[in-house]
C-alpha cells in the first residue's frame, strides 16, 4: 500500500517530493511512507514508553516515525502532562497533536492557555530544528542510521548507558533528557563519556559546560500561571537539552551556527 501510495505520487505529480503517512505496514515501509504507533492512551504511562517504542522502530530500520501528542484515546491531557508531552514531541520525527478523547475533546495548542507559552516556545524549537531532522533523514536514508537514538547507540562502552531507555539522542550530537512524571522540580541524568556537554536548552540562567562522565543533577525553573478554573498552576519551562561541543565548529553568542546544533535563547513567560 506505501508502494503503491508512493508510486501514484510520483506519476501524477513527477516534480514534486512525494509525502505519504500510512500508520499500516510491514518491514521496508521506511521506503515508501512515514509511519506512528497508533491510538495511543492519554497517560504519564504512555508518555513514557511510547519513547523506547520509538527508538525500537529507528533501531529496527523505520526511522521516521512518531506519537500522537497528548494521547489519541482517553480523557483530554492537563496542562502539565500536555506540555511535557509537546516537550518531547518536538524531537520525534513525526510531530502530529492529534487526539480522539472521550470526553469530545480534541487535543489542540491552545486548550489550555495557562500553559500556552510554554507550547507555542516548543513548536518555535521545532521549527528551529527543521534543518537538523532534514539532514538526519537524509543521513537514515544513505546510511541507515536512526534519526531518534538510545545512548547505547553512541555509548556502547559506558555501562550507564546500556540500560537507558528514556533519555534519548537526536543525531550524534544532541541529548534530550525529557520529564516524563508529574511535579517534578529536578531532572537526573546521564552525561555520557565526552570531553564536554553544552547546556543548550534554557535551563540554566547562563550557558554553562557539564562535565562529561558524571550523573548531573538538572535544576528547574518553574513558571507560576494561575487557571481561571483552579489553583496556582506550576507550569515547567523546559526540558533538558545537551550537545556535544566536541564537533561544534561556529559558536556565536547565544546561537549555534551549524545544521547539527541548535539551541532555544527565547526564554518564555506566563
Amino acid at each position: 500500500m506505501g508502494r503503491a501510495s508512493y508510486e501514484a505520487l510520483r506519476e501524477h505529480a513527477p516534480h514534486a517530493k512525494p509525502f505519504v503517512l500510512s500508520r499500516a505496514g510491514v518491514p521496508g515501509i521506511q521506503r515508501y511512507a512515514q509511519t506512528w504507533s497508533g491510538d495511543n492512551y492519554t497517560s504519564w504511562e504512555t508518555l513514557r514508553w511510547n519513547l523506547p517504542m520509538g527508538l525500537g522502530l529507528g533501531l529496527s530500520g523505520v526511522p521516521n516515525t512518531g506519537h500522537d501528542i497528548g494521547g489519541f484515546f482517553g480523557p483530554a491531557p492537563d496542562p502539565e502532562l500536555f506540555v511535557r508531552w509537546v516537550q518531547v514531541g518536538v524531537f520525534f520525527p513525526r510531530f502530529a497533536i492529534h487526539s480522539w478523547n472521550t470526553d469530545g475533546t480534541v487535543n489542540e495548542p491552545w486548550m489550555h492557555p495557562e500553559v500556552l507559552p510554554l507550547i507555542r516556545e516548543a513548536i518555535k524549537f521545532r521549527y528551529r530544528l527543521k534543518p537538523h531532522l532534514a539532514a538526519l533523514m537524509r543521513e537514515a536514508h544513505e546510511t541507515g542510521h536512526p534519526i531518534m537514538r538510545p545512548l547505547v547507540y553512541h555509548y556502547a562502552d559506558d555501562p550507564r548507558c546500556r540500560g537507558e531507555s528514556f533519555d534519548f539522542m537526536v543525531g550524534a550530537d544532541l541529548l534530550i533528557a525529557p520529564v516524563l512524571e508529574p511535579g517534578m522540580t529536578s531532572l537526573s541524568g546521564v552525561s555520557p563519556h565526552r570531553p564536554a556537554w553544552l547546556d543548550v536548552g534554557g535551563l540554566f540562567t547562563r550557558t554553562r559546560r557539564l562535565k562529561a562522565g558524571r550523573r548531573s543533577l538538572w535544576q528547574r525553573r518553574w513558571i507560576a500561571s494561575r487557571s481561571s478554573s483552579g489553583p496556582e498552576l506550576p507550569s515547567p519551562l523546559w526540558m533538558a537539552i545537551l550537545s556535544s561541543i566536541a564537533s561544534t565548529t561556529a559558536f556565536r553568542g547565544r546561537t549555534l551556527r551549524s545544521t547539527t546544533h541548535v539551541r532555544t535563547d527565547a526564554q518564555p513567560s506566563a
